[in-house]
């Protein structure tokens, strides 16, 4: 999947660039929209195209076990208690 809209994405952006690359009267002498026009509509496939990749990619997800948070929430513990003993507080 993720190759498939990496390729919605480059193409998206190859229009864009090509039709910013073209003569203005290009578009009105073949009755098409214009060039502005064509811009903002590639424009707005492209924010869409970058969505949808960056928008449903799988991450991985880390898990830690309880035993593991524990072990280090009790070493952080330690760590500041010694720190507020070495600074001469309670």
């Amino acid at each position: 999947m993720l190759v498939l809209q990496l390729a919605v994405l480059v193409t998206a952006v190859y229009a864009f660039v090509h039709a910013a690359l073209q003569r203005p009267d290009a578009y009105t002498a073949a009755e098409k929209l214009t060039k502005p026009v064509w811009l903002v509509i590639l424009g707005l496939i492209g924010a869409y195209a970058t969505f949808v990749v960056f928008a449903w990619r799988d991450h991985d997800e880390y898990e830690i076990p309880a035993d593991e948070v524990a072990r280090l929430d009790r070493a952080n513990l330690a760590a500041r208690r010694n720190l507020v003993t070495a600074a001469g507080g309670a």
